[in-house]
């Protein structure tokens, strides 16, 4: 049946005895039909039923539709019935009575109409008499399910209500498989305990936990019956048994919402990034965990959690990611049990951890959009592309495209005028102005690229044939974005097709898959690994195990179907992150070969053998189904594992090319074992085959170690040295924590200088070092990401001296993904306040680090300062820029500009000594005649060092005022002019707050220097 179809019963007619009607206008879930009314019958005569007890009898309800194949579905809710009884048989009165049984309760009360007649004329005087007593009111139980949402374990009954005046509770009976016959209020009185019991009498509903005493067993069926026990201890009657109910432990559903922003919290730090979420439902949660991911996806399968919060924490924390990367943030709820569900998980995003000020301003519109059909592909595909965003803080991309539909029958599409282009138009301008809506077809990460390609919409393959509408927006990492879609916006159009006329060819086979065992489990579960495929019309993987070799699936995946009885899981992200990195998948169900030759899905036990592999299939279904590679782990219960993986025996190790000396290259066989968890490699100056548990390994490699492996320290941390040869042994740890720590394989090899100083000196240097004092002990370190995207860690260093390189100093520790790093005083007790420290960052990459390093320095904690102190990185200007001084280095710099005049004008004209007096008060050249000449006068002495004050200028800035007067003086004695007397400023004044003396000295002692009055 094509995914589209929709079968719908319309119209319908209904037929029940010989009436008729067309049932269509009450098609509606929860719509009540009254059969008799609607097709005209006023009553329907039944066949006679058997003697004793009402027995019901069944009559034909019979639906039609000219809708072939469509499904109806419908219930009885209420039956009305009538009967005659012959009063002089021997069965009306058990007759009466079985009528009066089956009669309508309503509130509480239960109703039968009777009526006398006879079938001939005649007078008869009937006298009938009904005796009764009220007991109780009957109860009924209304539901038994399995209580929604929890940890199992557990079944939710309801009941109606009874209010007699003597209640005392009512109870309520559980049993396996439920009961043959009804209980009677005798049998469950004498030998059976309640379940469960309510005192409350308007209290209509309570959950069961246990069966005759007995836990309730997930999966197991259960049957119940309630009734009221009364003040005096009797029982009413019980109520007819309801059931069967089976309680499950249900997988924990994510939340319902959520946001993500980037911090804003005032000690954040650049990548902080703060998520907050509705809390979980689930009556057994356990926790939440959160995950980071770098590419879009609708689920977390692969990821790693990069928190996990106990329910005890709340519902919101701050995630450290690496600031300016686009990541989308995954959240799942955890049982008690452990169970989540990564195929349905809360995603949020794309959102960006970044620092700094949201500026509010939008990158401008793209330039240069154009869509167009994908080339050399099955069709469904469109190419896009655009001229790269010029904002500087472009984080990401978002194609949107609206569907046009099936318009390219018009005229030729591309034509500047005709149908075509007119529809195209007028959709165009409708999306401008809101009338029509884009959907988002794909978010771009990398804001350096300049196209995608586009084969889906909101989820929805495209379609060939049919035009699309195409825009590209531009996003900064504070998430603004101009969604106006004005003029200078562009949007274009076009229509995919298929280019090629011959089958496509099917995805390439993975070749690399790895299984081992899931750690810290009992054995139910495997790991599955694998690298992400490069197919560029990639749709889903399907994730294959089976209890034996298999390396051809066809069987369970015919005409592109997948078979009902398989535990293949789907994925339909093509990748796990943008750098690449493999799935880790975990499995807890395989196939399994019955003995009938049959195959069923069984789960994964303890010492089970499973194979695992990887189908990759593209949009048009095409895919590899034979020649798979396959790879097998044992299922292992690591609870109660005592075994240790074989040692490693193969392992070798090689100078480094190319380096300083002070590094070697390690290879080994990896371990066979399919728990094994991590490899551990000890590097010592001596030979050795044995280490202790407590030993410190000189690196730690995980279970899918890249070879070759880097080894440049001794397990005690010490540098290895050029021609000084060392030793080394891996020891292979498993999941249980087993390792043989003896009769170790060991190598030796003699790392050579060959004359490279420093072999990492390609990487670019690490900028915008920071350090500050925490809590007056402890160190933080602060630094920018690199943008080299070959860098995979930084090493942090920290010495009492500068030194030119890492050598010299002590290593802190190594981050990946932060940057910034906690250097505590526990670990490097020699890191104490009262000293400064030189510190550095250094990036690493696959081979090698950069050694060369510039540290900053951090100086010692000064006394009465407070819990933080930062590296000092020179003069804080904020000490001096204040109001008063503001003034002062203002007119000190006009005195400055002043003097430099008159410095570049007796260089450029030699010995005009009229300079400043022109300068000041604008003396024209000819105003007294001939200039004079001579000699410039003498430099007058330094003034005397003035005492240091908070409001003291910096040096820089410092002026001799009195120097500038004497170089002015005998131009003035020359060409006397005369001038208003102007009142006399405070120099004083201005001079003391400078820190410079009031008195001039001696020399300078006859010198007229009124006019520095006009200039301040």
């Amino acid at each position: 049946m094509p995914s589209a179809a929709s079968l719908r019963a319309t119209p319908l007619n209904l037929g029940i005895g010989t009436g008729f009607a067309d049932v269509t206008e009450y098609l509606h879930p929860g719509t009540s039909i009254d059969l008799l009314n609607l097709t005209g019958l006023g009553n329907l005569t039944l066949a006679a039923g058997t003697a004793g007890p009402l027995t019901p009898t069944g009559v034909p309800l019979v639906f039609s539709s000219s809708t072939q194949g469509a499904a109806v579905w419908a219930s009885t809710e209420l039956l009305l019935w009538d009967g005659t009884f012959e009063m002089a048989d021997d069965a009306f009165v058990s007759r009466l009575q079985a009528a009066v049984d089956t009669g309508r309760m309503l509130n509480g009360n239960l109703t039968v109409q009777t009526q006398l007649f006879s079938p001939v004329n005649g007078s008869m005087e009937v006298r009938l008499i009904y005796d009764w007593s009220r007991t109780e009111t009957p109860i009924e139980l209304l539901d038994l399910s399995d209580r929604p949402d929890d940890g199992g374990g557990a079944l939710r009954a309801s009941w109606s209500l009874v209010h007699d005046d003597d209640f005392a509770r009512y109870l309520i009976y559980l049993k396996p498989d439920g009961w043959a016959v009804p209980p009677t209020a005798a049998e469950l009185q004498g030998g059976m305990e309640p379940d469960a019991a309510v005192a409350l009498h308007s209290r209509l509903q309570t959950d069961v936990f246990t069966a005759g005493g007995q836990p309730l067993i997930d999966g197991q069926d259960y049957s119940a019956v309630i009734v009221v026990e009364y003040a005096d201890g009797r029982l009413g009657t019980p109520s007819m048994p309801l059931g069967p109910a089976t309680p499950s432990d249900e997988i924990p559903r994510p939340p319902n919402s959520g946001e993500a922003m980037p911090s804003t919290l005032s000690n954040a730090a650049d990548g902080d990034l703060e998520v907050r979420w509705e809390r979980c439902t689930a009556l057994d949660h356990a926790s939440t965990r959160l995950y980071a991911s770098t590419v879009e996806r609708t689920d977390v399968l692969g990821l790693t959690p990069e928190v996990d919060l106990p329910k005890t924490d709340g519902n919101e924390t701050v995630l450290s990611l690496q600031p300016g990367r686009v990541y989308w943030i995954g959240l799942t709820c955890v049982d008690e049990a452990g169970q989540e569900n990564l195929s349905d998980a809360l995603i949020l995003g794309p959102v960006v951890p970044t620092g700094g000020l949201d500026d509010g301003r939008a990158p401008p519109a793209l330039k240069d959009v154009e869509a167009t059909d994908a080339p050399n592909d099955e069709g469904g595909r469109l190419l896009v592309t655009w001229t790269p965003s010029i904002a500087v803080d472009c984080a990401f991309y978002t194609v949107w495209l609206h569907e046009l539909g099936d318009i390219q029958s018009m005229d030729q599409p591309g034509q500047d005028d005709g149908p075509y282009a007119t529809l195209v138009a007028e959709a165009v301008a409708e999306l401008r102005d809101g009338t029509l809506a884009f959907e988002e077809a794909q978010v771009v990460t990398d804001c350096a690229a300049n196209e995608t390609v586009v084969d889906d919409i909101g989820g929805r393959e495209l379609v060939d044939g049919r035009t699309y509408l195409v825009a590209v927006t531009a996003h900064d990492v504070w998430l603004n974005v101009d969604l106006s879609l004005g003029q200078d916006t562009i949007i274009d159009d076009a229509i995919p097709f298929r280019n090629v006329i011959d089958e496509g060819m099917p995805p390439a086979r993975l070749e690399k898959i790895e299984a081992f065992d899931h750690p810290n489990d009992d054995g139910g579960a495997i790991d599955v690994v694998f690298p992400p495929s490069a197919a560029d019309d990639f749709d889903h993987y399907l994730v294959w195990t089976f209890t034996e070799a298999i390396t051809n699936v066809s069987a369970w995946h015919m005409d592109g179907v997948l078979s009902d009885s398989t535990s293949a899981l789907r994925i339909e992200t093509q990748r796990i992150d943008a750098d690449g990195s493999s799935f880790e998948l975990t499995m807890n169900e395989a196939l399994h070969r019955n003995q009938d030759g049959t195959w069923s899905v069984v789960p994964i036990e303890d010492g089970m053998t499973v194979h695992a592999a990887v189908t990759v299939h593209d949009l048009r279904g095409n895919v590899h189904l034979d020649g798979l590679t396959t790879s097998s782990a044992l299922a292992i219960d690591n609870l109660a594992d005592r075994e240790a993986p074989e040692r490693i025996q193969e392992i070798v190790a090689t100078d480094r090319p190319e380096d300083d000396g002070r590094a070697v290259l390690l290879e080994f066989l990896p371990s066979t074992a399919s728990d094994v968890d991590a490899y551990e490699v000890y590097v010592l100056s001596a030979p050795f085959d044995r280490v202790s548990e407590d030993a410190t390994p000189s690196l730690t490699l995980d279970r899918t170690p890249n070879f070759p492996v880097v080894v440049d320290r001794y397990s005690d941390g010490s540098t290895l040295e050029p021609g000084v040869t060392v030793y080394l042994a891996v020891v292979v740890r498993d999941t249980s924590g087993n390792a043989f720590l003896t009769e170790l394989t060991t190598t030796s090899v003699a790392p050579v200088d060959d004359g490279v100083e420093d072999p990492g000196i390609y990487l670019d240097p690490i900028t915008g070092i920071t350090a500050a004092w925490l809590e007056q002990t402890d160190v933080l370190v602060a630094w920018e990401h690199t943008n080299d995207p070959s860098v995979r860690a930084y090493r942090v260093y920290f010495a009492s001296a500068t030194f030119p390189d890492v050598e010299s100093a002590t290593l802190a520790g190594e981050v990946q993904a932060s940057n910034s790093f906690r250097i505590s005083a526990a670990a490097f007790p020699e890191l104490v306040n009262s000293s400064g420290w030189y510190i550095a960052v250094t990036p690493v990459d696959d081979v090698f680090e950069r050694t060369s390093v510039e540290p900053i320095f951090l100086p010692p904690l000064a006394q009465g300062e407070g819990g933080d102190g930062a590296a000092d990185d020179g003069l804080d200007l904020g000490t001096y820029l204040t109001g008063p001084n503001a003034i002062i280095a203002g007119l000190i710099l006009i005195t400055v500009l002043l003097a430099l005049l008159v410095l570049r004008r007796r260089g450029g004209e030699g010995g005009k000594s009229y300079t400043l007096q022109e300068a000041t008060w604008g003396i024209q050249e000819d105003a007294f005649g001939p200039l004079p000449s001579g000699p410039a006068p003498a430099a007058p002495p330094a003034a005397p060092a003035s005492t240091a004050s908070a409001l003291a200028a910096p040096e820089a800035l410092s002026v001799d005022l009195y120097a500038a007067a004497q170089q002015l003086s005998p131009a003035r004695m020359e060409a006397p002019v005369t001038r208003t007397t102007a009142p006399a400023a405070n120099i004083d004044g201005l001079l003391d707050d400078l820190g410079l003396e009031s008195t001039p000295p001696s020399t300078q002692a006859g010198l007229d220097t009124s006019f520095l009055d006009d200039l301040l």
